[in-house]
């Protein structure tokens, strides 16, 4: 079967397409945006104070929805200004424009977007805006406006526009092609459609017929898997046999890897079209937003490296590497951020395991620990530890000790594999006496040189010599307590009650 995991233009860009998802940062949500370039950017001609331009054809097809985040970029040849209105003619504006419908676009919602904007939208440098959707612009639908300025409302005033690009995230990536502007068309009626050098447009083969192609990574068209494949831009009807695209509504492509004769569309007849790549064929994936699997077409791989301009910029492993976005896929992610775990896809509800300052977030550590669990660290810090158990100590203390110090840094007790030490204070020594607890000698006391003071074993108890100041209770019966009188001192036997 041909490669379709990537899709490389004339041009030589290399585009992945997996990574038609609207869903994945990285990728340019504004149709149309291909027609304005360097080469052939957007012209804005006006001779009044505030000359704007809406541009209609510039525009997403999914709507923004509350607290999401997306940066919007643009270029121009003029500077852009601090704020609206009342500038020099070499100043521009950039407006964000929301409307209810696709078609026909309204003009309900307007965000003037400066160089002086520093909180929601906050502006980055070089012409890019970080913004968070409040709640207003929630169910909206994005397009574009452009403004010219002048003082005196007579001068002509010209300026370009090219390269805008709204994406999904808080990550900038160079511009791109949208998805919708690599392959369009609709039904048998459409077209598949390919760019020349300076992104204009010609049409491929029709869709919807025995020799319909596709473009291959040389740029060339090519069948999908022989003679007599389809593709579908809707949801296929049976006959379809294996080797079959279909371009789903989220811009997904799909491979048709079991054949159905008769009988209803099976989704699970279909998977994602996304191939292991070669080590060449991830060099020649110098631009656009690419997923790379490991491995190779044989046995596959569950690491897919995320490339932006070559450039590595994410880790994923996952059970499910050509279906990344499934509902029901498990991925670690690792990037700036972090490591991050889904159990519900790419686009689904992450825990964060380890932060970007390399610490683990409480609750993340759970059960019984033991020396096994952080057997590869080698100083662990925290603010707390509770719950659960925490075992140290084993034969020959393997497993080492647990000391508590007080706040100049002095050993004040220890719990090891021989029990339990608390050692005293005294002048000039740190460990002037200290107390053992363990199974064989009980509770015992040592001094300093480490002479036996006491010891309490079973029901006795037993040191070589002690200092009574005022009496000795032997079973609440007798007291030995001292006398003395003028001449003479000892001790009396009294009665305890």
């Amino acid at each position: 079967m041909a490669d379709i995991s990537k899709i490389k233009l004339p041009d030589g860009v290399t585009y992945n397409i997996k990574d038609m998802s609207t869903e994945i940062g990285g990728r340019n949500l504004l149709v149309g945006s291909y027609k304005y370039t360097a080469e052939t950017p957007f012209v804005n001609t006006t001779t009044v104070t505030d000359g704007y331009k809406y541009l209609n054809d510039v525009h997403t097809i999914v709507q923004v929805h509350t607290g999401e985040t997306y940066i919007m970029q643009a270029k121009t040849d003029g500077d852009w200004s601090t704020r609206h209105g009342g500038q020099p003619a070499n100043y521009v504006t950039l407006w964000l424009v929301g409307s209810t419908n696709v078609s026909p676009l309204t003009t309900d919602l307007h965000l003037c977007l400066t160089s002086a904007q520093a909180s929601n939208p906050n502006y980055l440098g070089d012409g890019k805006w970080l913004w968070t959707i409040p709640s207003n612009w929630n169910g909206k639908y994005i397009f574009i406006r452009v403004n010219n300025y002048n003082t005196d409302g007579t001068t002509s005033v010209t300026h370009t526009y090219w390269d805008f690009k709204l994406e999904k995230g808080s990550k900038t990536t160079d511009w791109s092609l949208a998805p919708e502007d690599q392959i369009t068309g609709s039904g048998t009626s459409g077209y598949l459609t390919k760019f020349n050098g300076s992104k204009s447009v010609t049409n491929g083969p029709a869709l919807g017929s025995d020799t319909t192609k596709f473009l291959r990574n040389d740029g060339t068209w090519a069948t999908p898997s022989g003679s007599g494949n389809k593709i579908f831009t809707v949801q296929p009807t049976t006959p379809y046999n294996v080797g079959d695209l279909y371009i789903a509504e989220d811009n997904n492509i799909l491979v048709c890897n079991t054949a159905r004769s008769s009988g209803s569309y099976n989704s699970d007849d279909w998977g994602s079209a996304v191939n292991a790549m070669s080590t060449q064929e991830v060099s020649d994936a110098i631009d656009g937003d690419i997923l790379v699997v490991t491995g190779n077409s044989t046995n596959g791989g569950n690491v897919i490296l995320r490339l932006n301009n070559g450039i590595p910029y994410e880790v994923l492993i996952t059970d499910t590497p050509t279906n990344i976005t499934s509902s029901s896929a498990k991925i670690y992610r690792w990037d700036s951020s972090g490591l991050r775990y889904s159990s519900t896809g790419y686009n689904g509800t992450y825990t964060t395991i380890l932060n970007s300052s390399g610490k683990i977030p409480t609750g993340i550590l759970t059960g019984p620990l033991n020396a096994n669990s952080f057997s590869a660290i080698q100083n662990f810090t925290a603010a707390m530890i509770h719950g659960g158990t925490l075992t140290r100590g084993a034969s020959n203390n393997s497993e080492g000790t647990i000391e508590l110090k007080n706040a100049s840094g002095t050993v004040i007790a220890q719990v090891g594999n021989y029990g339990f030490k608390f050692y005293g204070p005294g002048a000039g020594d740190s460990r002037p006496y200290y107390v053992i607890d363990n199974s064989s000698n009980g509770i015992a006391g040592y001094t300093a040189t480490g002479t036996l003071a006491f010891k309490i074993a079973t029901d006795e108890f037993r040191m070589p010599k002690a200092y009574v100041a005022t009496e000795l209770n032997i079973g609440n019966m007798i007291k030995i307590v001292p006398t003395s009188n003028s001449t003479h001192r000892g001790i009396s036997f009294v009665a305890a009650t």
